[in-house]
């Protein structure tokens, strides 16, 4: 099945807001270049985290960008990359993200513009989270100020934000594990209606990667590739 944004993200109407923000060269270089100062706010919430929730958040906040913009540019490419960002929650080796294309030069700049560089935040801190870096969580602070910067004025931004944060610090605090022994996040973690409970990381991983076909998507690695780089266990929770 098709990648789908969550059911609360749908509901919100993103892409019919106006627009009212600006975009541009400039303001793609801070938001690709943020760190602790450029808000010292989410640097506080975000930086007690451990990487691989921050991660996660770097996603949901990357699907509030395509919501956004949905509808106003192409959107078929960066759904595939965030398809395989979420199977990189369970194992980085899932995804294979390079970085994205230019813009078509006819693409509404105010649409493509910001797609394109969540993708390429995207891109950046699923290195790191590869490489077990730290700095992950200052990637995943960037995608939040841009989601907040094109689609904060939604009443519901705020408050999703606020408390996808304080999730994040009550059951993902950064214990000084690596990355590889830090627990999983789930894919709905992030969904308003979400209730944590023991176990529901671990069966909602395996049901989301376990419905995932490699050979539809070019941004997921083939089993073999995963094998390769590693990964123990049956890729795709397949034997083949």
């Amino acid at each position: 099945m098709a990648y789908q944004l969550p059911d609360y993200l749908k509901g919100l109407q993103l892409s019919a807001l106006p627009v009212d923000y600006e975009w541009g060269n400039a303001i793609a270089n801070d938001f690709w270049a943020a760190h602790d100062e450029s808000s010292p706010r989410l640097a506080a919430a975000i930086n007690p985290v451990n990487g691989r929730a921050a991660f996660a958040l770097g996603i949901a906040c990357s699907e509030w960008v395509l919501a956004r913009v949905e509808g106003h540019t192409d959107t078929t490419d960066a759904s595939l990359r965030l398809e395989a960002a979420w199977a990189a929650t369970a194992d980085w080796r899932y995804a294979n993200l390079p970085s994205p294309a230019s813009n078509p030069p006819n693409a509404p700049k105010e649409f493509a513009g910001p797609l394109r560089l969540a993708m390429r935040l995207l891109v950046r801190a699923h290195e790191l989270y590869r490489d077990g870096s730290p700095d992950v969580n200052s990637r995943a602070q960037a995608l939040a100020m841009e989601a907040e910067h094109i689609a904060g004025r939604h009443p519901a931004f705020e408050t999703w934000l606020q408390e996808s944060l304080r999730r994040c610090n009550q059951d993902y605090p950064d214990t000084g594990a690596s990355i590889e022994d830090q627990p999983p996040v789930p894919r709905e973690f992030f969904e308003p209606a979400f209730t944590f409970r023991d176990g529901i990381a671990e069966e909602s991983l395996a049901r989301f990667v376990g419905s995932l076909d490699p050979a539809a998507n070019p941004y997921l690695r083939s089993a073999g590739e995963m094998r390769e780089l590693g990964f123990k266990g049956a890729p795709y929770n397949r034997s083949v």
